[in-house]
């Protein structure tokens, strides 16, 4: 009976360790996007960007540019050629959905994908 108990423990406590080690694994702390509005994207990407080492400060600040400027040449002419507020709108939109819940190293890969597609028309 008291070998069961050590072994109820013992199970009690890997458990526990198991549990940490799943929870852990969940928030590695790795900044997302936050494509939910205009202020949450600026606010996340600059907590990105603070997390990120030099080396890929540039490169992730060189993929936001190109998302946030690829949807340009998705809009109709009409609409490019008017200049309207609303176009300007779409646009933004279309990068924020693009870009929510993102990594920096996600962002960036897509960036290099957009950059392709353009360079193959």
């Amino acid at each position: 009976m008291v070998m069961l108990n050590k072994f109820r423990g013992l199970g009690a406590a890997l458990s526990c360790v198991v549990f940490a080690a799943a929870l852990a694994a969940c928030g590695d702390g790795t900044k997302l996007l936050d494509g939910s509005s205009e202020q949450a994207l600026q606010k996340s990407a600059q907590k990105v960007m603070e997390s990120l080492p030099e080396d890929k400060k540039r490169a992730f600040g060189e993929a936001m540019h190109v998302i946030m400027n690829a949807g340009v040449g998705e809009l109709p002419a009409a609409a490019l050629n008017q200049g309207t507020v609303e176009a300007l709108k779409e646009v933004q939109k279309r990068a924020r959905e693009r870009l929510d819940g993102k990594t920096a190293d996600e962002a960036i890969a897509l960036a290099e994908e957009l950059k392709k597609k353009v360079s193959m028309q």
